[in-house]
This record gives structure tokens, sequence and C-alpha cells, in this order.
């Protein structure tokens, strides 16, 4: 992850952990496409280092962030290590409980996206 410095034009720095998600500039990961909707296989997307079979990674801002999705909760498919299984309870809860709160999540990411003028912490109500 990295973290904006403190202060006009401050720096982003990796860090390991964070306690605020409004303090996280981009978070690195390996970027994924679900092969069919509505299921839980994904194949690892590939870009200009395809031949070398290096997978594509991407820095997202932290307003497109949404869950973590632990390795424990994933399975290579046999006969196919490019794509992986999740397991039923975690897109349970990540892809079927984030579709249905949508709207929640794009309403606190548009939170995240608003300056605050008069704080330096961002609010939102507890809905």
């Amino acid at each position: 992850m990295y973290e904006k410095g403190a202060g006009k034009g401050g720096n982003h720095n990796w860090v390991s952990s964070s306690t605020n998600i409004g303090a996280i500039s981009y978070i690195g990961m390996q970027v994924w496409r679900q092969l069919r909707p509505g299921h839980r296989h994904f194949h690892g997307l590939f870009g200009p280092t395809a031949k070398l079979g290096l997978p594509r990674f991407a820095h997202i801002p932290a307003t497109a962030f949404l869950c973590e999705i632990s390795p424990t909760s994933i399975q290579p498919v046999p006969q196919n290590d490019s794509i992986v299984e999740m397991r039923g309870d975690m897109f349970t809860q990540t892809y079927i409980g984030i579709s249905e709160q949508k709207e929640l999540a794009l309403s606190a990411a548009k939170c995240l996206k608003t300056r605050q003028k008069h704080s330096n912490v961002n609010t939102m109500d507890n809905n």
C-alpha cells in the first residue's frame, strides 16, 4: 500500500499496514477477472509480460478498494493453475454481499473522495 505523507506535496511511501483507509493513496494488487457472472472461478489477467508468464498487477486508488481476499480463501483449479476458485462462503460475503450493498459502497467511496474543508477526518453516517 502507498500512503501520502503529510503536507502539500507530501511523498507517497510504501506502508505494510494502515488503520485509516482515507490515508491510503494506492493499493498494489494482482488483477483477476471473473470467468462468468455468478461463478466462483477467476482468471489472472496478463498484459505485456504474458510471454514471461507474469500476471498483471495494478495500483488502484483506495476509493476503489472494497475488501481483502485471504490466500486461504482461494485454491487453484485442478489441471489449470491460471484459474482459481474462491471458497463459497468468501464468495457469498464479497461478491454477493457487495452487490446487495452496491449503493452503500458507492456512497462510502464518494465520501472518501470528498475533501472536508473544516475537518481533517472524513465522516460518514453509520447506515
